[in-house]
């Protein structure tokens, strides 16, 4: 059975072959290559982080008895 993820990343080969490629190069141009891959990822990761920082904001915010974490975990054990 084959994940959406597992089908979107490139095969192993080909990103060894691009840490080969890599390895002597100037830091500069491999640094900016990471960047621009991940331009695409900023909206997710920005809307990702405003959505925990409400949760911790809900959560500092929250006078009752038993803090919202704790009531989290409580709904939603880690085993």
């Amino acid at each position: 059975m084959t994940t959406v993820a597992a089908e979107e990343a490139p095969p192993l080969s080909a990103l060894r072959a691009r840490v080969r490629a890599a390895t002597l190069r100037p830091q500069i141009d491999a640094e900016n290559e990471i960047l621009a891959d991940l331009n695409p990822q900023e909206a997710p990761l920005a809307a990702a982080e405003a959505r925990a920082a409400r949760w911790v904001q809900a959560a500092r915010a929250d006078k009752r008895s038993r803090p919202f974490i704790e009531q989290m975990l409580e709904q939603f054990p880690l085993d």
